[in-house]
């Protein structure tokens, strides 16, 4: 990934990073009896990964392991955690995670471990270790990372041999502390304000909301009524106030085919419109003028679902065809000429009706109906035809400016969610912080990264070092870097 390296870096391979690499496995369940040898322990799984961020691996299982094994598998500070097995045809392997402070506090009394799924990966403390698991998340998010997968679509492998093969670009030391640090600020800027732009969904939301019952309550045009003679609001039921109100029905034996009259489903309301290019199904003429004549709708009709949940779906049909038809999970409402039809989708969407009818529904477990007389005795507010039109065409001018709003939310999400990624590619690239003459060179490190692992005993444990070979490092170290 990185083409030309800056002044003072060097490439280092990460398998020489290496002081310590271990897996595991899932343990016993901690109720298991007679489980001798065996410990209670957190064990980390890769589903922790998802939101490690915030949880900190507050998700993962008591379990059971071999005694034998605690040791080698015991998380520190510091250790990186990668995932080497799991994913799916839209999620890679290769996510990586370091274990800091916060991870400890859950359950501190146990030990922390990982399962099989997952790779124990402890560097020599020679380099930043977050740092370098910056730059593993930076090759992960690229994609490059799939190039050392295997398995199938449901479940990737890492390729964990040849994974340890990449190269990456190692600052000196100084520099890369400043990057790290700076990182942490930019990350922190950035988590912030992902945390306000999250709340927009839901104020627009509730914005959407209050509009509509105030439209229908006639709190939107209370001001705009004064000095004109409309006339007071009356309430019907949707049997007197429409024309029809009917719920279709299925043709026996199917009776489908690809082309003919439009059938509606339930699936075909999405955000209270019609999509019938999903899934489209449709009926002869014949079907429609005999077993579904009483269900016929024409364009202009309000359509709800009555079988849910969800329950309030609402949509207008539209004139892309003549005729419709639908099942009997969806109820026509074609209204009278004294009511809008826009105005009873917008107060069908407030959704009083339903709230009003919910203890009364009926269904089997997991299902809830509205009945086809639940539905003709829904009570409809009918203000003023005039005010009606002023009422719609005030939801439809605030509800225009809320769909501007989320469409600037969603542009200024998907750079946000682009930002990590260019900061990272900023720091690999030697462009985020200043390089100081202070910093040293590289190669001086890579020395000291080949002197760490030669210091490696077996088991990944530091040799115990020499008083004679101290004193040798301590001023190997202040001559190379006391007169710079």
């Amino acid at each position: 990934m990185q083409k030309e390296l800056q002044i003072g870096w060097v490439d280092v391979v990460l398998e020489d990073l290496f002081s310590h690499v271990t897996g595991g496995d899932w343990g016993l369940d901690p109720e298991t009896e007679g489980a001798e040898g065996f410990s209670k322990v957190v064990c980390i799984r890769g589903g922790e990964l998802r939101n490690w961020r915030v949880d900190k691996g507050k998700t993962a299982s008591i379990r059971l392991v071999k005694d034998s094994s605690i040791n080698t598998r015991r998380l520190k500070i510091g250790d990186i955690l990668l995932e080497i097995s799991g994913g799916g045809p839209d999620q890679p392997v290769g996510r990586t995670v370091i274990i800091d402070e916060e991870v400890f506090k859950n359950h501190p009394e146990l030990p922390k471990v990982c399962t099989n799924f997952l790779r124990l990966v402890r560097l020599v403390d020679v380099v930043n270790k977050q740092y370098i698991n910056q730059y593993l998340q930076y090759f992960y998010s690229s994609g490059e990372v799939v190039k050392y997968q295997g398995g199938s679509n449901n479940l990737r492998n890492l390729k964990f041999g040849d994974y340890s093969s990449i190269k990456i670009p190692l600052p000196p030391l100084p520099e890369q502390q400043r990057m790290v640090a700076k990182l942490d600020r930019l990350f922190g800027h950035l988590d912030a304000l992902k945390t306000c732009l999250d709340r927009i969904p839901q104020l627009l939301k509730d914005f959407r909301q209050k509009v509509l019952t105030q439209a229908v309550t006639g709190q939107l045009t209370e001001g705009w009524r004064e000095g004109r003679e409309l006339g007071e609001w009356k309430t019907e039921i949707a049997s007197v106030c429409c024309d029809k109100v009917q719920s279709g029905g299925t043709p026996k034996g199917g009776g489908f085919t690809d082309e003919g009259i439009p059938f509606l489903k339930v699936y075909n309301i999405v955000n209270n419109q019609i999509d019938f290019e999903y899934r489209p199904q449709f009926v002869t003429i014949e079907v429609q003028n005999k077993a579904l004549s009483k269900s016929i709708a024409y364009p202009g009709d309000v359509l709800m679902n009555i079988v849910g949940p969800p329950l309030n779906k609402i949509a207008i049909l539209p004139a892309d065809y003549p005729e419709w038809n639908l099942n009997q999970a969806i109820t026509l409402f074609r209204t009278k000429k004294y009511l809008l039809n826009t105005f009873l989708y917008y107060f069908f969407c407030e959704g009083k009706s339903v709230r009003e009818v919910m203890g009364e529904t009926k269904g089997v477990v997991g299902q809830i109906n509205i009945s086809l007389s639940q539905c003709r005795d829904f009570e409809i507010p009918i203000p003023p035809f005039d005010e009606q039109q002023e009422i719609v065409r005030r939801v439809e001018s605030l509800f225009a400016k809320a769909d501007q709003i989320e469409a600037g939310y969603q542009k200024l999400k998907a750079k946000i969610e682009q930002l990590p990624q260019a900061l990272l590619a900023k720091a690999f690239h030697g462009e985020l912080v200043q390089q100081l003459p202070t910093d040293g060179d590289a190669r001086d490190l890579l020395e000291q990264i080949k002197q760490a692992k030669a210091g490696l005993g077996k088991g990944g444990k530091t040799k115990k070092m020499k008083g004679n070979d101290k004193v040798r490092m301590v001023a190997e170290k202040s001559a190379k870097y006391g007169s710079r």
